[in-house]
């Protein structure tokens, strides 16, 4: 077969510039100028005989016919990819390299694996928790990150859940201080975490009253350390939900209030557009958003019990 195939490089070029509809962010993946990457577009429409982009001073559009072009060489660059690390990599076993917060990896996704384990069992997979959001992921070689922050220009991502925050703490402790109403916190020990120092004032602010005068308040490094510490039998803490959900459903932790408020984030999980076939990569992706379904509602029996 003789393959009518225009000059690669150009192609390449024409699916970065299309995926991110610019120039300039065409040319800080590829690692070139602007005009580099004009030249290289300029080139491919001489070759096909019509213009790919419709071209304006302020943006660069793409048609229907450009989109669905660009869409298919997506498509072709995704499998040469994937055939080239099959082949690279035959005899050894790719990694999933997958970036969550150290809460949130602790909390939710660590006793969840065994699920994920179950699905597949031949899929290795890294955590990575070092540093601060937000994270670079093609720099970092990450392949998949759980973050606040939803999709960007060069990321896509799915929403898992919204953050709503409820203070938690033992049944001990919520017994021995009587914690029934939103006056019975007077007295009490607050935990935080330091990364969330906004949280307890959202709360009370949502209940519209003024946080309690008389009160201690301790800071951790994180929330996961914040939430232990009330497990152990000393404090109130303010919780994200879906991170102590197990807790709440095994006992450890217990929610004194039925009220609950949203800070206005939501969990997502993001990966790279020129991931979005790799089968690891979705595999994960429909997982993660399948376990994040599970969630159960807010019951105000818990408040109770």
């Amino acid at each position: 077969m003789s393959w009518k195939l225009p000059p690669l490089n150009a192609l390449r070029v024409f699916e970065v510039t299309a995926r991110h509809s610019s120039f300039t962010r065409a040319a800080d993946e590829l690692c070139v100028t602007p005009g580099a990457v004009s030249r290289q577009i300029r080139a491919l429409e001489d070759y096909l005989g019509k213009p790919l982009f419709d071209r304006d001073y302020r943006e660069v559009r793409l048609s229907d016919e450009s989109r669905a072009y660009a869409d298919e060489l997506f498509t072709a660059f995704a499998r040469v990819d994937q055939a080239t690390k099959r082949f690279a990599g035959q005899g050894t076993q790719e990694q999933l390299r997958v970036f969550a917060p150290i809460t949130f990896a602790l909390r939710w996704l660590m006793p969840r694996m065994a699920s994920w384990h179950a699905r597949f069992p031949n899929q290795a997979i890294k955590l990575i928790n070092k540093g601060m959001p937000p994270v670079d992921l093609e720099a970092e070689g990450i392949d998949v990150a759980i973050r606040l922050a939803g999709p960007s220009h060069n990321l896509k991502g799915e929403r898992m859940f919204d953050i709503d925050l409820t203070p938690v703490c033992s049944p001990a402790y919520r017994d021995t201080h009587n914690i029934r109403s939103i006056a019975d916190i007077e007295g009490t020990t607050l935990l935080q975490s330091s990364q969330r120092l906004q949280d307890w004032q959202l709360w009370f602010e949502s209940f519209h009253v003024e946080p309690p005068e008389s009160r201690e308040i301790l800071t951790f490094e994180s929330s996961s350390m914040a939430y232990e510490t009330a497990a152990s039998g000393f404090g109130l803490a303010i919780a994200m939900r879906p991170l102590v959900e197990d807790d709440l459903m095994s006992g450890r932790l217990v929610a004194p209030f039925e009220h609950v408020c949203s800070d206005g984030n939501a969990f997502h999980v993001v990966y790279q557009h020129t991931a979005r076939t790799h089968p690891a990569i979705s595999g994960f992706v429909e997982w993660v958003c399948e376990e994040a379904t599970k969630r159960r509602p807010f019951s105000s029996t818990e408040a109770a019990a």
